[in-house]
């Protein structure tokens, strides 16, 4: 059950972290029936003014025409290494952009590492769910680290705790339990289910295995359960459409 404050808030706080303006133009070739392409592409374009290129599909040689008018693209892993995959990419291409983020499933260490020489750009990679929409993000101004999703979004906490719910120490393995204005309210009509997913200090438990640093950086490094919330079973759905689709 997420609220107009859930998604307002969200909207707000990445609009104001990735520095979207009314003068950015969105390349938006993502499914619009998951988080990713709806309430996040679609909000934060909306809150800032920005306008927004909707694709059909995610066609590589579309999209790279289209760098030349926009600023701003969103997408999956999957966009980024049919990109590199396409030869069509080189520095003198990419002058009118300004971000390129990624989500809805891990950007391996070598994609980012290859897309940044390539390009020389560094994808910024955050990580959301259906649940509480964006948790965490790297950096707009500063340093954006390939293999984490960076620092809990304004108003957001974030901790990792152990089966037992209690916090483990910096750089050691547990559960990612988050709190904030974009958490949901609990499932619809599955009142038991609400009771599981929250700790009682009032924690959403995301399902997902992860790592904090001392200066709070965030890496994901997998889930409790192959397949145990709606977030994950949504993004694998993304992920399979997206893939048939280009």
């Amino acid at each position: 059950m997420l609220t107009h404050d859930n998604l307002a808030s969200n909207a707000t706080s990445l609009m104001q972290i990735w520095g979207f303006k009314n003068t950015d133009i969105l390349i938006h070739s993502l499914p619009i029936f998951h988080i990713h392409g709806l309430l996040v592409a679609i909000n934060v374009s909306l809150f800032a003014g920005s306008k927004v290129l909707l694709q059909e599909k995610f066609d590589v040689t579309d999209i790279v025409r289209l760098f030349d008018r926009a600023t701003v693209l969103m997408g999956v892993p999957t966009f980024y290494t049919r990109l590199l995959g396409s030869g069509l990419l080189s520095k003198d291409k990419m002058n009118n952009m300004r971000l390129f983020i990624s989500g809805s499933a891990p950007l391996l260490p070598q994609t980012w590492a290859e897309f940044e020489e390539k390009t020389g750009y560094k994808i910024l990679e955050r990580y959301g769910m259906t649940e509480a929409g964006m948790i965490a993000s790297n950096p707009l101004q500063g340093e954006r680290l390939p293999g984490t999703v960076g620092f809990a979004l304004p108003g957001v906490t974030i901790k990792i705790i152990n089966e037992y719910h209690q916090p483990v120490t910096d750089d050691n393995i547990g559960l990612v339990a988050i709190q904030g204005p974009n958490v949901c309210k609990g499932y619809w009509n599955l009142p038991e289910k609400t009771a599981e997913e929250f700790t009682d200090d009032g924690y959403f438990i995301t399902g997902d295995q992860g790592l904090m640093n001392k200066e709070g950086r965030l890496s994901i490094v997998g889930r409790e359960s192959s397949v145990n919330n709606l977030s994950h079973f949504l993004i694998w759905l993304s992920l399979k459409f997206s893939c048939y689709a280009i």
